[in-house]
């Protein structure tokens, strides 16, 4: 099934994404910033720990 057209915003710019995607989005974006996160503490222990 086809989605509708997302029309135009107040400025008369045509619209790419839904709040669904925006959502996806930052969903992705939280998950990697949580994985380099948690590889930059693993490199910091290992490398200041190992002397």
């Amino acid at each position: 099934m086809a989605k509708k057209p997302l029309g135009k915003d107040q400025f008369g710019i045509q619209k790419v994404m839904r709040g669904s995607d925006y959502f996806a989005d930052s969903m992705g974006q939280f998950a990697l910033n949580a994985i380099s996160g948690m590889v930059g503490q693993l490199t910091y222990f290992y490398s200041y720990f190992a002397y």
